[in-house]
């Protein structure tokens, strides 16, 4: 009678820690799937608007937010860039990536970044042309639109450091209609709006 009373005890406890153990493995199982699930809520989704080789441009699902990410010769990450303001980026040629961002108002922010010399320019505004690493842009001195200049240089010299041109550019923020460089970067043509009464004129500056 005794041997049977605890057969049965000895039953009743293993089922117990049977139980125990199941319950406490669907808990963890439980656990681990919550976990998975929160992990995965918390990935970012992106939205491709540009891949190349060099370069991937996208947006962020369900946001207004831009990025870009610009990758080296071996497809590593050398620099990116969020933002919420208007962004483009495009390739001006095999190793010079150009962002731009807008401020509103018709102004544009541009920055180049060589992939080669892994270097982001200075932010120019009011860029009228490229060639290369040249660049052709208006800037302005105290007296406003009134006084506006035509600035050209390298990109990664320091902004207003290049050789300046004055014109009688009418007073607005884009007075210039067309302006492109030679294939071999040695002139600027240029159309442009002149004077208070916005005549139309051309000119071919001479950058040797």
């Amino acid at each position: 009678m005794k041997k049977r009373i605890f057969a049965l005890l000895l039953s009743a406890l293993l089922l117990t820690n049977v139980t125990a153990c199941n319950t406490a493995l669907e808990k963890d199982v439980e656990n681990t799937f919550e976990d998975t699930n929160t992990a995965e809520s918390t990935v970012e989704e992106t939205e491709t608007i540009a891949r190349t080789k060099n370069y991937h441009y996208y947006k962020m699902v369900g946001t207004f937010e831009l990025g870009c990410e610009i990758y080296n010769a071996a497809g590593e990450i050398i620099f990116s860039e969020r933002s919420q303001r208007p962004m483009t980026v495009s390739e001006i040629d095999a190793d010079l990536i150009e962002i731009r961002i807008g401020y509103g108002t018709g102004i544009i922010g541009r920055r180049y970044f060589s992939i080669e010399k892994n270097q982001m320019s200075e932010e120019f505004f009011y860029v009228v042309a490229n060639h290369g690493t040249k660049i052709a842009y208006l800037t302005y001195s105290n007296g406003g639109l009134n006084d506006r200049k035509l600035m050209i240089q390298d990109i990664y010299q320091p902004i207003d450091s290049g050789q300046c041109f004055t014109l009688d550019f009418s007073p607005d923020h884009t007075p210039v209609i067309e302006a492109k460089f030679s294939e071999d970067g040695t002139t600027l043509f240029l159309k442009y709006f002149e004077g208070q009464i916005y005549a139309t004129k051309e000119a071919e500056i001479s950058l040797e």
